[in-house]
């Protein structure tokens, strides 16, 4: 009876067996059925025939794709990077070097232009120049004022036209009028060099306008070798003779004046300088 149970239970998965393959070989062919009817179709209506199988997809990257660099291959980046910058310094560099060339960029900007001295010409004799090279020094000055004048002309004031400051200013006396109220034809200054020097040019600062000739001579002198004149000029104006000058005093000679405040008239200097 045992026997008889297993050969029964054998039997009958035996037959489950085969029937699951009849279901599987007709369930294959069926699909095959569908897919060739599918393909008719689409052959019918001109559209691309399907493949039964599909395409493998691509294998992925390696592991050691996604790895970092090593060292090395960081080094080498950097070391390109760094050159880059560096040959876009130098084109940069060479670029603003050129920027403002043949324009007028530097006179905008102001550059290293000076601005030029306020000059005049003389229309005797003298001219006009730019007061370069170096100052000799001043040892002394004094009033002039000559015949029919008392000899002397604020001195107290003198040591005002050599103190290296322009806004420090030696005056005459007031007069009545700009041509000395007719008691004289004028008035003046002398600075002492201290010995003769060759002299190429006279830089006066006038802080108002005037009439003045420059002398040069031995002594304080209004009828000494002239170096040059100003009229109604003011600011810094620079005189040159037109020869060869050597002299230890150089008068700076009045011979009109200017309207004070106080209704007066008077000539003003701020700054002598010899060269």
């Amino acid at each position: 009876a045992g026997g008889k149970v297993i050969g029964d239970r054998l039997g009958k998965a035996a037959r489950t067996a085969g029937d699951r393959s009849k279901e599987a070989i007709h369930d294959a062919r069926q699909r095959r059925e569908a897919i060739r009817k599918d393909q008719r179709t689409r052959s019918s209506l001109g559209a691309a025939p399907v493949t039964a199988e599909l395409e493998a997809p691509a294998p992925l990257l390696p592991a050691s794709a996604g790895a970092p660099p090593s060292r090395s291959q960081s080094n080498l980046v950097l070391a390109l990077m760094a050159g880059l910058v560096l040959v876009a310094c130098v084109i940069g560099g060479l670029g603003s070097s050129r920027i403002g060339s043949g324009t007028d960029l530097g006179k905008i900007l102001g550059g290293d232009e000076t601005t030029a001295v306020q000059t005049t010409q003389s229309s005797d004799s003298g001219s006009e120049g730019d007061g370069s090279g170096e100052p000799f020094g001043i040892i002394n000055a004094a009033g002039f004022d000559p015949p029919p004048g008392d000899g002397v002309e604020h001195n107290a004031e003198v040591q005002r036209v050599y103190d290296g400051s322009p806004q420090t200013v030696w005056t005459t006396e007031g007069y009545n009028s700009e041509t000395f109220g007719g008691v004289k034809q004028g008035v003046g200054i002398t600075v002492d060099l201290g010995q003769a020097q060759k002299i190429s040019s006279v830089t006066l600062d006038l802080p108002t306008s005037a009439q003045a000739t420059v002398y040069a001579g031995d002594q304080a002198t209004n009828s000494g070798t002239e170096i040059g004149k100003t009229e109604g000029r003011t600011g810094q104006v620079v005189l040159e003779p037109q020869s060869e000058v050597t002299a230890q005093y150089v008068t700076i000679w009045f011979t009109s004046l200017a309207p004070s405040d106080d209704g007066r008239y008077r000539a003003s200097l701020g700054e002598v300088t010899v060269r």
